[in-house]
C-alpha cells in the first residue's frame, strides 16, 4: 500500500490520464454527441465518475486538443466532440493530456 501522499497524488494523475484518453477513445466515430446521458455513460465505462468528468477529464482533454465540449447554463453537458489522433499521434496527445493533468494539478488524492 502506497503511503506517501505526494506519490499517491502522482499515481493519481497517471490514473486519471490514463482514464481520461480511455474516455476521449470511446468517443472516436460518434462525431459531436448531444445527449448527455450517452456521454455519462461513455465516461463511466472508462471509470469515471460524472463529477470528475465535468470538473476534470472534460477540461484537461480540452486543454490538451483531444476534444471540445461545452456546458449547458445549467451545468450540464451540452455537448462532446472527440479530437483523437486529428492534433497528434494517440501517444502525443496522450502525454499532452498528461501534461496538462500535472500543470492544472487536476488529480484526486484518495485515502
Amino acid at each position: 500500500m502506497v503511503t506517501n501522499p505526494v506519490v499517491r497524488a502522482d499515481i493519481e494523475t497517471l490514473l486519471l490520464s490514463g482514464q481520461a484518453m480511455d474516455f476521449a477513445s470511446r468517443l472516436h466515430g460518434f462525431g459531436r454527441i448531444t445527449n448527455a446521458q450517452m456521454i455519462r455513460q461513455f465516461a463511466r465505462l472508462a471509470g469515471i465518475a460524472d463529477r470528475a468528468l465535468i470538473l476534470q477529464i472534460l477540461p484537461v482533454l480540452k486543454q490538451a486538443d483531444v476534444i471540445d465540449f461545452a456546458l449547458k447554463p445549467d451545468g450540464t453537458i451540452g455537448y462532446v466532440e472527440e479530437f483523437v489522433g486529428v492534433s497528434g499521434s494517440i501517444i502525443r496527445q496522450t502525454f499532452k493530456v498528461l501534461g496538462q493533468a500535472l500543470s492544472t494539478g487536476q488529480c484526486i488524492v484518495r485515502s
